[in-house]
Order: C-alpha cells, then sequence, then structure tokens
C-alpha cells in the first residue's frame, strides 16, 4: 500500500483499524461546582443549600441539601452563599440525603461563615 496514492478503500481500511474518532464531550458549566459546598437557585423549586455531588447541563445532584422557604439575613443568593442566613426567622427545613435540581439559573459557592450559619438554622416545620 502506497501512503501517497491511498484509494477512497485503503483509507477506509486504516480508518476502521483505528476505530472512529470520539468527539470530546462538552465541559458542563454547572460541572465545575462538582465537590462544593453551594447555594443553587433553580427556576421551579427555589434555593438550596448543599453538597453538589453531579451535574449537567440542566441541573444539579445535592446531598445533605436545604431548601430555603424564607430566609433573613441576606438579601439575595449571592449573600446567602457569603454570609448564610440568621438563625432567627429563617424559615429552612431539615436537609434532604439527596435531591436533583433541575432548570438551575445561579449556583453560588459558599464561605466558611455561610456554612456556619447555615448549620445553626433550626430546622423549620410548618
Amino acid at each position: 500500500m502506497d501512503i501517497d496514492n491511498l484509494t477512497i478503500g485503503e483509507a477506509r481500511q486504516i480508518a476502521a483499524m483505528f476505530g472512529q474518532a470520539q468527539p470530546s464531550p462538552k465541559p458542563s458549566l454547572l460541572g465545575r461546582h462538582i465537590g462544593l459546598v453551594c447555594v443553587v437557585r433553580s427556576t421551579p423549586s427555589g434555593v438550596w443549600f448543599g453538597k453538589v455531588v453531579a451535574a449537567d447541563d440542566r441541573g444539579v445532584v445535592m446531598v445533605g441539601a436545604r431548601r430555603a422557604y424564607y430566609w433573613k439575613g441576606a438579601a439575595t443568593c449571592s449573600g446567602l452563599a457569603t454570609h448564610g442566613p440568621d438563625a432567627n426567622g429563617s424559615k429552612i427545613p431539615a436537609a434532604v440525603p439527596e435531591v436533583t435540581v433541575v432548570d438551575v439559573c445561579e449556583v453560588c459557592t459558599t464561605t466558611t461563615t455561610a456554612r456556619e450559619r447555615w448549620a445553626a438554622v433550626p430546622e423549620w416545620v410548618a
């Protein structure tokens, strides 16, 4: 076989020997948060706090996650991620073992102070 004068059939044979080239997976924008404790805002399900363990282009899976029903001490999700909620007056139920949050529109990594303040909020029960 003369490499400079390959026929299309010979080129196909060589390609078959090496298999089809697989495209590189597109990195997920949300995937960069895997392993981090974050505040996540979702259009349909609200604001969540917990550790992100999986992600794709649409949402995240969180463990030990708490949904913020109502909070004091921060005006925005970035405030919740930076300073955390006030223990008095915030309505934050118990953590769930795992939750899938879809239609994520915001993810903020948290500070040590924020994580400590989230942990200090008592479990709200209606």
